[in-house]
């Protein structure tokens, strides 16, 4: 009955059904796609190999052309933690038709594995509940869907949620689910970009189009390349999911744009700027080697400068320099 409630405009309409493993999900199914407002994507909890998903899409096409809807335009979001043998299968379920998100959860693991607790005395998730939550990140990401962050529980705790959003977007997480409406607010403020993150990347791409072909380059004081490039793309693009404006223009009063110099100054750059260099700075680098007499032999003759003062000892000797 509350599927016939639903609004017809305004957010996608995402339905948790229930798992595959019980005699209720084909009936959720044809709820969530049989009312007035079909649902556009369906949450499966408990998944266990991609080949659940295949099963459960064969289903959802008989139920779509029975009511008309375009086939293949259900959308599925997998809980892929909950039962061990998914973390194991974790790739064929990213992998399976219909796959548009991952999520993941811990509570259903903690009780099939017998833990006790899912955090440690500091909020942090304990090890095991880490792996899972980054193998669904990484399996996500290898398969070219979203990943979406598990929900936070503490609803008492707004400082935790906002920590545990932000550190989920550092990691890579495209969004978050929450279990209460009031945390929907925060959520969307922590996953949709300011308009200075807006800035700033509609400022890199302009400088990264300038110096096309350039390896690296310097933006506002550091050294980025094609990473940092990936990432100002993707802060563009949460922010059009999220409707917000992608216009280059910035907000008056809030956003000093960039002075015209730093444009002159980007240059392909693979080290320290002069400037950046201090007295008694040590460079640990990856590989060491000692520089020997070969070294200065090979660059006097790269630079073609033999003067004896470079190569012959004993003339050296007998100068100042000793």
């Amino acid at each position: 009955n509350e599927a016939r409630m639903w609004p017809t405009s305004g957010p996608e309409v995402c339905v948790r059904i229930n798992p595959l493993d019980t005699a209720h999900w084909e009936a959720d199914v044809q709820a969530a796609l049989g009312s007035k407002v079909a649902a556009s994507a369906l949450m499966v909890p408990k998944v266990v190999h991609g080949d659940d998903l295949r099963r459960l899409g064969d289903h959802v096409s008989s139920v779509e052309r029975a009511g008309g809807i375009p086939e293949g335009s259900t959308v599925f979001i997998p809980i892929a933690s909950e039962v061990p043998d998914a973390i194991f299968n974790i790739r064929s379920i990213a992998a399976a038709p219909r796959v548009a998100a991952m999520t993941w959860g811990c509570e259903d693991l903690s009780a099939a594995i017998g833990a006790t607790a899912t955090r440690d005395a500091a909020g942090r998730y304990l090890s095991v509940f880490e792996h899972a939550r980054v193998q669904v990140l990484l399996a996500a990401k290898a398969a070219g869907v979203q990943a979406i962050d598990g929900v936070f529980t503490d609803l008492q705790n707004s400082k935790g949620l906002k920590s545990e959003c932000a550190e989920g977007l550092q990691a890579g997480f495209d969004g978050k689910l929450s279990i209460h409406p009031n945390q929907i607010a925060e959520i969307n403020a922590a996953f949709t970009p300011s308009h200075q993150e807006i800035a700033d990347a509609n400022e890199l791409l302009a400088l990264f189009a300038e110096n096309s072909g350039a390896g690296a380059f310097r933006f506002k004081g550091q050294m980025v390349d094609e990473p940092h490039v990936k990432r100002a793309r993707a802060v563009l693009a949460r922010a059009d999911a999220a409707g917000v404006s992608l216009s280059p223009a910035l907000p008056s009063g809030n956003i000093q744009p960039a002075p015209q110099s730093s444009r002159a100054s980007v240059r392909p750059h693979h080290g320290k700027w002069f400037e950046e260099l201090s007295e008694g700075l040590i460079i640990q680098h990856a590989l060491t080697r000692t520089v020997t007499e070969t070294d200065n032999i090979l660059f006097t003759t790269m630079s073609l400068n033999p003067a004896a003062l470079h190569l012959d000892y004993n003339q050296a000797q007998a100068t100042e320099f000793g």
